[in-house]
């Protein structure tokens, strides 16, 4: 288990403090800190030192959680808005959210709302994140929502970070298989063909196929590594313009495995926000118009914007849900529960969990299944081209026998 180091001021005497404890991650270990009695304001591992010494220094989602797990703490203790925010200010020395913070005390010290100001900085604070905080000002409880926030962005973290670290390995694996293919081709192949010039007779087949894409990539690789990169840019403005993203959304979308993939993540991304923001106060019309923003998509925020006008119309949000061809039928079940029982916000949130196990779960089969399958094929590759580039030779010693 990892060692942190941390720094700390008491709540009962104010005094600062610092220690070690053990921990899997900084989250549970400043709550661990908080039910002991100690406001956290410094913690790192000591054998990375990812927090600078004199201050928080971290990257910009850490910082947004950070922020969003004192103000959860120190409102849910009892401390008043601005002394949390007051207390943060004094605590954060560097980091891009300093100023932020700073900029925040000082404009509700002037009377501006907590949510006004967190919207000003639409980078580090969305739509959903300011209408939340909005409601829990409305309604007077602004501690429990900083705690939603924070757990739905926790969860939303892990989920990603699970995706990403199963990707890593099997495309670490076909990075490496291209270019040991291509290093045998452009490099290997060619100091064969002096052995090949004693050959009495027309080469193998296989042999000559495996030279001519060796010829190719000798003489044309650049061309084609220039047309990559070409095609690649050439789809990064094409994506920004608004005709291409339609078109290159709706294509991610309807890709084998990927796009089923990819629907999972952006349903239980939407349903997980517009859940959390009913709970914390957020009227359900608002709570669609600003989850449509959740996903990057706009294939799918059409489709939630679509929903939105039905629900405007005076139609149930089962039934808006049930017209979409992107929304799976378990929703349109499960929120049709939730809106005969009142429990609205609860399915969703079961919904979401439900799908990202699901997601978890899909990721497991697809790594598992990927990497046999990418090794058998890079076997039978490399296999290909050991046995064309041999078998010249093997002929040459027969005829030599």
């Amino acid at each position: 288990m990892p060692l942190y180091k941390y720094k700390a001021i008491e709540k009962d005497s104010g005094k600062n403090v610092e220690g070690e404890i053990e921990g899997n991650n900084e989250s549970d270990l400043i709550k661990k800190l908080e039910l002991s009695g100690k406001y956290v304001f410094e913690l790192n591992e000591k054998t990375e030192q990812k927090i600078e010494s004199n201050g928080i220094s971290l990257g910009r989602e850490k910082e947004v959680i950070f922020f969003t797990q004192q103000m959860s703490d120190l409102l849910n203790a009892g401390v008043q808005l601005g002394e949390a925010l007051k207390i943060i200010n004094s605590l954060v020395k560097k980091g891009k959210i300093k100023p932020i913070i700073s900029d925040v005390y000082e404009n509700m010290k002037q009377g501006e709302t907590l949510s006004d100001s967190l919207e000003k900085y639409p980078s580090y604070f969305g739509k959903s994140y300011t209408n939340m905080v909005r409601a829990g000002e409305e309604g007077g409880f602004v501690g429990v929502t900083f705690q939603r926030i924070l757990q739905g962005m926790e969860e939303g973290r892990q989920l990603r970070s699970f995706v990403i670290s199963s990707l890593i390995y099997p495309a670490v694996l076909m990075i490496v298989s291209i270019f040991a293919a291509i290093i045998m081709l452009v490099y290997i192949l060619p100091k064969f063909m002096r052995i090949y010039s004693n050959y009495g007779k027309a080469l193998p087949a296989s042999t000559k196929m495996l030279l001519n894409i060796s010829y190719f990539f000798q003489h044309y690789g650049i061309y084609l590594l220039a047309g990559i990169v070409g095609v690649i840019i050439g789809g990064i403005f094409y994506y920004k313009n608004s005709a291409g993203k339609k078109i290159l959304d709706k294509l991610l979308l309807n890709i084998p495995i990927i796009g089923q993939l990819y629907i999972f993540i952006a349903v239980s991304n939407v349903i997980k926000s517009i859940a959390t923001m009913l709970e914390s106060g957020v009227p359900l019309l608002k709570s669609l118009e600003v989850a449509k923003y959740i996903t990057p998509n706009v294939i799918l925020q059409r489709e939630i914007e679509n929903i939105k006008n039905e629900v405007t119309k005076g139609t149930n949000l089962s039934d808006s849900i049930k017209e979409s061809k992107y929304f799976p039928e378990i929703v349109y079940y499960m929120v049709a529960i939730g809106e005969r029982t009142g429990k609205l916000s609860e399915m969703l949130l079961k919904t979401s969990t439900n799908f990202d196990k699901k997601i978890k779960g899909n990721m497991e089969i697809f790594v598992k299944t990927f990497e046999p399958v990418l090794i058998v094929v890079m076997g039978i590759f490399v296999g290909f081209m050991v046995f064309a580039m041999l078998l010249p030779i093997l002929s040459i010693n027969d005829m030599g026998m």
